[in-house]
């Protein structure tokens, strides 16, 4: 059955970054202020404002352009889940996605792991397995958190993170097809399987048109878009928010907006990648700019973007990273480049099981 597409968005944002939710207001009377929070941090102030008001919250399952997955097609989908959520009420500690690359590792994005810039104490995430609607799964303790060691959160660079599980997940899930595990991107394989237009999966328990995080998992197809225009795009929509903050500005110091065009083109002319080669873009570029385009949302950060192999399986290229808001024609989502981290994940699970070695 073919599957509608969708929007899933990693963290959204109002103006920036969608790893993160960002507000900002400019003023004669505010002054400019921007507010981030990751997805930890965002999840930890749901579940104190559910505690005070003791009111838990309902999601349809309808995730933008999206379907519900009714199989166990991606056993290897995890929710990451803060551990401080009671059993039975899981969906609601959702805040980012994940996927199981073996036994007893998850690989995720490494802003998912982050609070205050600094890695979240294990403790603090259990993940759960085996499961697309939060019920009869397997929730799992997290004894280890590794981010990159070069991650840069301001850039969302190396967004990468594994999370060591304390165990493995039920046997009874595994017989019955409910976990598993799937295979990462190698570099020899990156320039068969990503070429601009190549189709893809990307799956997740993100925010809706209409509500917060689903309860059931959803998948949508997107396809691969060429980098360069991707970061094109995303400056020249940076460009116009720029310009607006510029004439805010002009305003509250009353200022010919004339004399900031300089420093709105210094601006320009010293901007880096933002869109880096270690990133990629994916989204529907035939969608209307009238309409919402298949794409990730805040709480699919973390998750997987796959594609297809010749015996039924998946491959995982990318992770779910950052956007410039969800679902916007022409600003496709962005994903960590999965291939360029292989070597580092393979690294990391050998020293963990050297360690292990009596």
């Amino acid at each position: 059955m073919k599957k509608k597409r969708r929007a899933i968005v990693p963290a959204v944002a109002v103006l920036a970054l969608s790893g993160f939710l960002l507000t900002q207001s400019v003023g004669p009377s505010s002054g400019a202020e921007r507010e981030f929070h990751t997805p930890f941090e965002a999840v930890t102030q749901k579940l104190s404002a559910l505690n005070e008001s003791r009111a838990s919250t309902s999601a349809p399952s309808a995730i933008i352009r999206g379907s519900e997955v009714t199989s166990d097609i991606y056993p290897f989908q995890v929710s990451l889940i803060a551990a401080a959520v009671p059993k039975g009420e899981e969906a609601n500690g959702h805040f980012c996605g994940g996927s199981l690359i073996a036994a007893i590792w998850v690989l995720t994005a490494a802003h998912c792991v982050t609070a205050n810039r600094e890695a979240v104490a294990p403790g603090l995430i259990d993940v759960y397995a085996g499961s697309t609607d939060f019920t009869d799964g397997d929730r799992i303790a997290v004894s280890a958190i590794i981010r990159h060691p070069d991650f840069v959160l301001d850039y969302f660079e190396n967004d990468v993170a594994l999370l060591l599980l304390s165990r493995e997940p039920e046997r009874r899930l595994r017989l019955a097809g409910r976990t598993g595990e799937v295979a990462v991107a190698r570099p020899r394989d990156e320039a068969r399987m990503m070429k601009p237009g190549a189709q893809a999966t990307i799956l997740g328990w993100g925010t809706t048109e209409q509500t917060d995080f689903a309860r059931k998992l959803h998948a949508a197809s997107v396809e691969i878009v060429d980098r360069a225009q991707c970061n094109r795009n995303i400056v020249q929509k940076r460009a116009r928010d720029l310009e607006a903050v510029l004439g805010d500005i002009a305003r509250s110091f009353r200022i010919e907006h004339r004399r900031l065009e300089d420093v709105q083109a210094a601006i320009l002319r010293n901007a880096g990648p933002l869109v880096s080669e270690a990133m990629f873009c994916a989204g529907d570029p035939g969608a209307p700019a009238d309409m919402r385009a298949a794409d990730a949302c805040q709480g699919d950060s973390g998750g997987p973007i796959l594609v297809g192999t010749s015996d039924g399986g998946f491959v995982q290229i990318g992770i779910i990273s950052w956007g410039e808001g969800c679902g916007v024609p022409r600003l496709y989502g962005v994903y960590v480049r999965l291939a360029k981290y292989a070597d580092w994940i393979a690294g990391v699970m050998r020293e963990a099981a050297r360690a292990a070695t009596p």
